[in-house]
């Protein structure tokens, strides 16, 4: 009598009855949650779709710029320079990848100056893949909220389930915005610059882990933003006006922009960029065509990027712990 009564309690709460069937493994539930949300948020939009399309374009000119470069100057002209294939290959490649998640502060590895030119459509595929990312994650947790359908999802799965499969969706959609793609222009510039595979393999490793790394603090960011209101718009608004701010406040300020000032530590996406340029080994960088020193007790230093990557992580977290690990009423 009593289970009836809660039964019938928690219907007119929240309007359906709560399961009590047999679940799959837990995997099987969170890998669900994610491939649902992110296929029916691809699938509805059209204006998705097409900037998909042109983020394809982009990586193909990316790739075209350094092959024609070499296909088409004189015969041992780049010898003369005293640069190889190879050279143009780690060049174009590693500020490409970095150019994927900075948005408007250009990071270089400086391993070639003059090359970095090669960066520039792969900085429009950052702003496409922050674009994409906001439209799709700005209604992941707003619209159960507004629809009152986190109780639904409650009464099958428990609240980590959710959250880690809400995640999972972006990372999957994120990975292949700009993981994906990393490797096959890893494969396109080695086939078309008729380099070595194998010799440049850490160049691969290094892209695939950053780029996944990215993927995954961006898109915590992103969903922790996302819990905080119950309308996609405002969630997908917020979180793209507060990236393209912080990314354009260094540059708004002449006198930094071009100097090792921690005041660019305020563009967290280049901080991101700037941590996987720390994880190629790089002690130095260039930043808007200057060089910073990470290690040389003044200004921006490395640890610093470190902690403001590790914030963009905490604060994800913990947004997300606060704002969803409880039912809502």
């Amino acid at each position: 009598m009593s289970d009836q009564s809660e039964h019938e309690t928690y219907v007119r709460k929240f309007s359906f009855r709560p399961f009590s069937g047999s679940r799959r493994g837990r995997l099987y539930r969170v890998f669900t949650i994610g491939w649902f949300n992110l296929v029916e948020s691809v699938r509805r939009s059209g204006f998705t779709k097409f900037l998909l399309f042109m983020m394809v374009i982009s990586l193909i000119i990316q790739d075209v710029l350094p092959i024609v470069l070499v296909r088409f100057l004189p015969l041992g002209y780049l010898e003369s320079l005293g640069i190889t294939a190879n050279d143009i290959f780690r060049g174009a490649f590693t500020e490409s990848v970095l150019g994927m998640v900075s948005l408007t502060n250009r990071i270089g590895v400086n391993y070639m100056p003059g090359f970095s030119v090669f960066s520039f459509t792969s900085v429009g595929t950052s702003l496409m893949w922050l674009l994409l990312l906001s439209i799709i994650g700005g209604g992941l947790v707003a619209d159960d909220k507004l629809f009152k359908t986190t109780e639904a999802y409650y009464s099958r799965v428990s609240h980590f389930e959710y959250l880690t499969g809400k995640l999972l969706s972006l990372v999957i959609f994120s990975t292949f915005v700009i993981t994906a793609p990393a490797a096959l222009q890893y494969l396109l510039l080695t086939m078309g610059l008729n380099t070595s595979f194998a010799a440049n393999a850490d160049l691969l490793f290094w892209a695939l882990g950053f780029t996944t790394m990215a993927a995954v603090a961006v898109s915590l960011l992103m969903l922790s933003i996302s819990s905080l209101t119950k309308r996609r718009g405002i969630a997908t608004l917020v979180f793209f006006i507060f990236a393209i701010i912080m990314s354009s406040l260094p540059s708004a300020f002449v006198s930094f922009a071009t100097s090792d000032s921690p005041l660019l530590l305020v563009d967290f996406m280049g901080s991101i960029a700037m941590l996987g340029t720390m994880m190629l080994g790089r002690s130095n960088i260039t930043v808007n065509g200057a060089v910073v020193d990470f290690y040389n007790g003044t200004g921006l230093e490395g640890y610093m990027v470190v902690a403001v990557v590790g914030a963009v992580f905490l604060i994800g977290i913990l947004i997300l712990f606060v704002n969803l690990l409880r039912r809502d009423t």
